[in-house]
C-alpha cells in the first residue's frame, strides 16, 4: 500500500480545481497557473501504481475487467449528469457523446470532441489507452536490463518533449494536440513504469539527487519559454522523483502528516473529485451571484460532497459488484485497515541508492 501517494493525489485535484476557477473566470487572478502540469503527475503515478499492483499472472480478461471496473461506473455517472447539465464546457455533439462514451476523445483532433461532455474525461481517455497497452509492455520492459529500460523510457520522453515543445510554440490546435494526444503523453506513464519496475527490485533514489532533479527541473521551467503545455516537458523529472521518493517512503512504514487517514481518505476521493468538480464550477458560476471568495468556498464544498457521494455511491458499489473487491483496488489509494500496523512491524529492506 502506497498512501503517500494517495495523498499527494488529493494535493493534485485540488490544485486543478484551483486552476479551473481562475480558467473559468471565477476569480480574477490565477493563484496556481502552472497546476494543468500536474496531469503529467497524475500520468506518471498511474504508470507507477499499475506497474507496482498488476501480477503478472493476472489473467489478462481479469485485468481489462478491473480496469472497466475502476474508471467507467464513475464517468458513466459523469457523463449522464453533463449530459443533462445546463453548462458544459461545449455544446455535446453525437461525435462527442460516442467518443466519449467509448472513452477515445483524445484521438479525434476537435476540441468539441475532446472537452465535449465533461470536459476533463479526456485524461481518461488517455490513461485508457495505457491501461490497453501495461499487460503487452511490463514483461517487454522485465526482459530488459535496467539500463536499457531506461534508456528505452528517456529515449521516448526526449522525443515526445520534442514534439511537445514544438506544439506549444506552434499553438492553436497544435498545441492542444500536444497537450492530450496519447502517443505524446506515453512517455509520463512509461517512466512511471520503468520506476515501479526498478523501485521493486530495489533500487532507491537518495534524497540528494532527487533534490538535485527537482531543482534543475523547476529552473528549466520556469527559466526558458514555457507556453502551455511546455510545463509538461521540464517539470516531469520532478513529479518523477516525487513518486519514487513518496513509494520508498512508505515502503519502510515512514508515519507522517501524508499517511494520515484524513489525508489518504481525501486521495482516495480524488478521483470522483476531478470528475465531479469541472461541471461543478461551470453551472454554479451560472446560477449563483456571491462575493467571489464565497462562491469558490460553495463550489469547492459542492465538489468535496459530490465526489463523497459518487465515492461512495457509485465507485464501490459498481467495483464491488463487477470485480468482487471492495474499492479501492489501486496500491495508491491507501491502506486497508490494519494494513498500516502490518507495514510498520515488516523489517526495512536492504537497498543501494543512487
Amino acid at each position: 500500500m502506497l498512501p503517500r501517494l494517495t495523498s499527494t493525489r488529493a494535493a493534485a485535484a485540488f490544485l486543478v480545481f484551483v486552476f479551473h476557477l481562475a480558467h473559468y473566470d471565477v476569480i480574477s487572478r490565477q493563484p496556481a497557473p502552472y497546476a494543468y502540469s500536474l496531469l503529467a503527475y497524475f500520468f506518471v503515478l498511474s504508470g507507477f501504481v499499475l506497474t507496482w499492483s498488476t501480477s503478472r499472472r493476472t489473467p489478462l480478461p481479469t485485468y481489462y475487467w478491473r480496469r472497466v471496473a475502476r474508471v467507467w461506473p464513475n464517468h458513466l455517472t459523469m457523463m449522464l449528469l453533463a449530459l443533462l447539465a445546463p453548462v458544459t464546457v461545449h455544446q455535446p455533439t453525437a461525435t462527442a457523446v460516442l467518443a466519449s462514451l467509448l472513452l477515445v476523445q483524445t484521438w479525434i483532433p476537435d476540441g468539441d470532441v475532446i472537452f465535449g461532455v465533461n470536459a476533463v474525461s479526456w485524461s481518461l481517455s488517455v490513461e485508457v489507452a495505457f491501461y490497453a497497452v501495461l499487460p503487452f509492455l511490463v514483461p517487454m520492459l522485465q526482459r530488459r536490463t535496467p539500463r536499457a529500460r531506461w534508456l528505452v523510457a528517456g529515449g521516448l520522453f526526449a522525443l515526445s518533449s520534442t514534439t511537445v515543445l514544438a506544439g506549444a510554440h506552434a499553438g492553436g490546435n497544435i498545441a492542444t494536440a500536444s497537450y492530450t494526444f496519447p502517443p505524446l503523453r506515453a512517455s509520463e506513464f512509461l517512466l512511471g513504469c520503468v520506476a515501479a519496475l526498478e523501485v521493486r527490485r530495489g533500487w532507491r533514489l537518495s534524497g540528494r539527487t532527487a533534490a538535485t532533479v527537482a531543482v534543475v527541473s523547476l529552473a528549466a521551467g520556469f527559466l526558458l519559454p514555457h507556453p502551455l503545455p511546455s510545463l509538461n516537458v521540464f517539470l516531469t523529472p520532478m513529479w518523477l522523483v516525487l513518486v519514487v521518493r513518496c513509494a520508498q517512503a512508505d515502503i519502510v512504514g515512514r508515519s507522517s502528516l501524508l499517511t494520515s487517514r484524513p489525508l489518504v481518505y481525501a486521495g482516495q476521493l480524488s478521483f470522483a473529485f476531478y470528475l465531479v468538480h469541472d461541471l461543478t464550477i461551470l453551472n454554479l458560476q451560472h446560477w449563483l451571484t456571491l462575493p467571489a471568495t464565497l462562491l469558490c468556498v460553495v463550489m469547492f464544498a459542492v465538489s468535496a460532497t459530490g465526489a463523497a457521494m459518487l465515492h461512495h455511491g457509485v465507485e464501490q458499489p459498481a467495483q464491488r459488484m463487477l470485480t468482487g473487491k471492495r474499492a479501492p483496488t489501486d496500491a495508491a489509494d491507501g491502506p486497508t485497515p490494519g494494513a498500516e500496523r502490518r507495514r510498520r512491524r515488516s523489517p526495512r529492506p536492504r537497498a543501494r541508492q543512487t
